[in-house]
């Protein structure tokens, strides 16, 4: 159990989210010369303890950021009213993959884009409701 006020990423969803990012071809852009770059939509402040844990938990999985990976966070600072204009922000911003938190910004990050593959972690919905939003991006 993480010490009070330190927040902790189980090592399986970290594995989770690395297989996803290695899934979708970001190791080649990597061979590339360009670093693939992952698109973090948060409603907590990127200096919580839940961002810093999620990227230690892919730096202890092998990715170091500026080494072989690179992090575009974006954070509603716990209004999520931001949420569709950020999952715009990080489209535009060409990241290859994006990783949003919670039912919301699945739904900001599908309605700002239907090309960038989006790892979604903590959603609320039920099964049938992650499989209409799902369904909806056919």
């Amino acid at each position: 159990m993480a010490a009070p006020g330190k927040a902790r990423v189980k090592r399986p969803l970290a594995a989770i989210v690395a297989a996803g990012i290695l899934v979708l071809g970001l190791a080649a852009d990597a061979q590339q010369d360009k670093l693939p770059r992952v698109g973090v939509l948060s409603n907590a402040p990127l200096a919580s303890a839940h961002y810093e844990a999620f990227r230690h938990a892919l730096r202890d999985l092998g990715y170091v950021e500026g080494k072989n990976i690179t992090f575009v966070p974006k954070s509603a600072h716990g209004n999520t009213d931001l949420f569709p204009e950020l999952a715009r922000e990080l489209a535009r911003a060409d990241v290859n993959v994006m990783v949003v938190a919670g039912d919301q910004g699945l739904r900001a990050a599908k309605e700002a884009t239907d090309k960038i593959p989006i790892i979604v972690l903590g959603v609320r919905s039920t099964r049938s409701s992650c499989r209409q939003h799902c369904a909806t991006w056919r």
